[in-house]
């Protein structure tokens, strides 16, 4: 054992407090970046889905449109 080793239990349960410490702050920064990738994802998604809707609504009109031009329809 060195001289900066704990040497009593209080000492190494101190040591562990501050180690746990760190583990806790890095865990709350991780589940940050996280949280604000799942957002990124979530409004990504949202924002592609109105646009293959609109894609798909305006393009089913458009076949309609000429179906019923050329007298498929009728």
């Amino acid at each position: 054992m060195s001289a900066d080793e704990p040497q009593t239990d209080r000492e190494w349960l101190m040591r562990i407090d501050g180690k746990v410490d760190k583990l806790l702050i890095c865990q709350e920064d991780h589940e940050t970046r996280i949280r604000i990738l799942q957002d990124r994802q979530m409004n990504w998604l949202g924002r592609d889905g109105v646009i293959a809707g609109s894609l798909g609504v305006a393009g089913g009109s458009l076949i309609a449109a000429a179906l019923w031009v050329v007298g498929v329809g009728r």
